[in-house]
């Protein structure tokens, strides 16, 4: 048979004149009926007398599932007000394509319904992959600006593929739902399901997706994502000891624990996003004359840390911190290590040379002079 002979069959096919319902909804005319498992679907065909007198329901492929069906397969159904009824039931744990077939004494062909039997719960038939990657407990991270894939993979022997699924959003202020867009667009049923989703420029903060499955009761949602800023600088302040980090670096005393702390700034979701803190050093001292509890370099969840210098050296020091997938790191420099006895640090001269003992003579209107300049 040609294509043009089918397409001619279908439009003549006596079926046309039939409604079929699944759970009260009408299936469109070449729709695929979709069956719930694990629960009763009402199944309804409204016909008149002219097409089925009596109808048989027959399943002639099962998809390896088992359905049974009150009144059974095979059995031939009389009307009740022109509207035959059967209830069918999938075992639960387990999804597949189907054939049911409605069979008339009265029209010689068959009226086919390639069918899907899926779960009412999206999360048994697909994974949710963000990025490429599947979602942590905690959500997904996403930057300003930088669009990311959101896409639904079918699970093993899933028939969702072509369903109609739509992506939703909603988001925790300060940031907004407008802050969020999608491409397709957000809320409107899609066949393909895969969204590219991009955060707005210039806020961060928490939002939340929802994918919802056309006739399915329960959604997927995927909670507390994250929309950041790839500076770091956007999202937290430094201190060092308790204070503001002075344009000139920070102050440590050798041997003498200092807190090196990350401030969330207002309306920042950094908190418990990895974070490590990096360390490099001017010779003399040396990258290993810094001590670090936790360790140096290690991402951090916890945005604090006590670092130490060395008891025997002094000299100047780079604090650096990376947060996971940020272009932008910051860069705490010229930090100085120094003894608190100043001895260590610094040599007395008077007249340009160093006393040879404790005791300095001056001599009355004699001018001296002093100075102190770094060992």
């Amino acid at each position: 048979m040609t294509t043009e002979q089918k397409a001619a069959a279908t439009v003549k096919s006596p079926w046309k004149q039939a409604t079929l319902l699944i759970n009260g909804k009408k299936v469109e005319w070449g729709a695929e009926p979709v069956l719930l498992r694990g629960q009763v679907n009402d199944v309804t065909v409204e016909a008149p007398p002219e097409v089925a007198k009596a109808l048989n329901l027959e399943l002639p492929q099962n998809g390896g599932l088992n359905i049974v069906a009150s009144p059974d397969f095979g059995n031939w159904v009389d009307p009740d007000n022109r509207k035959f009824e059967w209830k069918i039931k999938p075992d639960d744990g387990k999804s597949g394509l189907i054939t049911l077939v409605f069979y008339s004494r009265d029209v010689e062909e068959g009226w086919y319904h390639r069918s899907l039997v899926i779960s009412s719960n999206l999360a048994d038939e697909v994974e949710v992959k963000i990025g490429g990657e599947s979602v942590p407990a905690g959500g997904s991270v996403f930057f300003r600006g930088q669009a990311k894939d959101v896409e639904l993979i079918p699970k093993s022997g899933s028939p969702i593929a072509g369903y109609p699924i739509a992506l939703r959003r909603t988001a925790t202020s300060p940031l907004l739902p407008t802050d969020l867009s999608s491409a397709p667009v957000f809320d409107d049923y899609q066949t393909t399901h895969k969204w590219s989703v991009t955060g707005t420029n210039n806020k961060s903060g928490i939002f939340q997706l929802q994918l919802t499955a056309r006739g399915m009761s329960t959604p997927i949602n995927v909670i507390a994502n994250k929309l950041l800023s790839s500076n770091l600088a956007d999202e937290v302040e430094v201190r060092i000891g308790g204070q503001s980090v002075p344009a000139g670096g920070s102050v440590f005393f050798r041997g003498q624990a200092k807190d090196v702390e990350l401030v969330p700034k207002s309306g920042s979701p950094i908190a418990g996003y990895p974070i490590a803190l990096k360390r490099t050093a001017t010779s003399p001292l040396l990258p290993t004359d810094l001590s670090s509890a936790p360790v140096f370099d290690a991402p951090q969840t916890t945005h604090e840390w006590r670092v130490t210098g060395a008891n025997n050296k002094s000299g100047i020091f780079q604090l650096q911190l990376t947060a996971q997938g940020m272009s932008t790191p910051i860069n705490v420099t010229a930090n100085k290590l120094l003894s608190t006895n100043l001895a260590d640090e610094a040599v007395i001269k008077i007249d340009n040379v160093e006393p040879s003992n404790d005791e300095v003579p001056f001599l009355r209107n004699a001018r001296r002079i002093l100075t102190m300049e770094p060992r």
